[in-house]
């Protein structure tokens, strides 16, 4: 209990991946700080072998290396209910293909009035309504509870090297001051709060896209002018996107989530870089057997995405008006030549 007597808040991360692990450090130096949270942060993870090293060790050597050093009061359970038991505040950072399944198994261990800090950055397609679902929706539709996301421009080897970032947290509920407090460690992390959680959640995902125009400029060989047109680019097709399909204003694309993130993402992300690869290996090598080569058991958001974006472009027979998406998607699955990238820039450019 708080200094007041009030019940203190217990925190809880699903997801011992590299993302997942950095986060649960930022919410372990807060929880041990403030009397509002419990000193100890819950962390699930799927393989024993890990939680044994996380609670003897102290560390996440496949994910974090060696050097990283983990919070003593981050305690990890191989049981995923009780991971999440009487917890308010459940941070979700599986990958996006198990979403389902981990919303499944922790339904029946959640507390009625928790809220789920989604961490998800990849694409659910609803082939029925064609219509792309966000993760908050979602997780909404099956818990019933307080959704939050939180996206940034958040490389996590620097985040374990305890270095600056920010990021935005979407939320539109009636927590946002505990939010705050729990993600914010002054001069490691700062976050700000909008209100638009599904813009938040799908500059995160789209960013994820463009990046691989970025990875098959590197890979054609190209250096950073071609890059910055292709954030300029990717920037004004995803405001595009954003406000035609979930009426996203531009204001969000102007945090950490969207144009933040989009820069960092096309520079330095492992989606250009799995792209690059792509390239490189002349499309003879499948984008999971890429992933499998370079992500060491990573599973990314961003060629996956793209196959999303154009699910839902091919419904409503809106191609031709993302160039761009469209030709991300043909070089990476349709067969066409990587240097038709560059053919689609001169032409937008051409357009505007």
């Amino acid at each position: 209990k708080d200094s007041d007597g009030m019940s203190a808040f217990r925190v809880a991360v699903l997801g011992s991946g590299s993302f997942g692990t950095v986060i649960a450090r930022i919410v372990a130096n807060s929880c041990k700080k403030s009397p509002r949270f419990d000193s100890t942060v819950q962390l699930y993870a799927r393989r024993q072998a890990l939680v044994d090293e996380i609670n003897e060790n102290h560390t996440n050597t496949q994910y974090l290396g060696d050097a990283c050093s983990l919070p003593t009061n981050i305690v990890a359970t191989s049981c995923i209910r009780q991971t999440v038991t009487d917890a308010k505040f459940v941070i979700l950072g599986v990958p996006s293909e198990f979403l389902e399944t981990t919303l499944d198994a922790i339904r029946p261990s959640l507390a009625p009035d928790a809220v789920v800090v989604s961490l998800l950055k990849g694409l659910h397609f609803d082939e029925k309504r064609a219509r792309i679902v966000p993760a908050s929706e979602m997780i909404a539709a099956k818990l019933g509870c307080e959704v939050a996301a939180l996206m940034g421009p958040n490389i996590y080897t620097e985040m374990a090297r305890d270095e600056f970032a920010e990021a935005t947290i979407g939320h539109n509920g009636s927590h946002g001051t505990e939010l705050k407090e729990l993600f914010t460690v002054p001069g490691r992390f700062a976050v700000r709060l909008h209100p638009d959680i599904v813009g938040v959640e799908m500059c995160g995902a789209l960013k994820n896209v463009a990046s691989l125009a970025a990875g098959y400029c590197e890979g054609l060989g190209y250096g950073m002018n071609v890059k910055a047109a292709v954030i300029r680019l990717s920037y004004e097709e995803i405001q595009r996107f954003c406000k035609r399909f979930f009426n996203t204003e531009e204001s969000v694309l102007l945090e950490a989530c969207g144009m933040g993130d989009l820069i960092l993402t096309l520079l330095a992300g492992r989606g250009q870089k799995l792209a690059c690869a792509f390239v490189q290996a002349d499309g003879t090598k499948d984008w999971d057997v890429l992933e499998d080569e370079m992500m060491s058991g990573m599973k990314l958001p961003d060629w996956r995405n793209a196959m999303y974006i154009h699910q839902i472009l091919q419904a409503h027979d809106c191609e031709n008006e993302f160039p761009l998406f469209k030709t991300i998607h043909a070089i990476g699955f349709e067969g066409a030549p990587a240097e038709s990238i560059i053919t689609c820039l001169e032409e937008k450019i051409n357009m505007e």
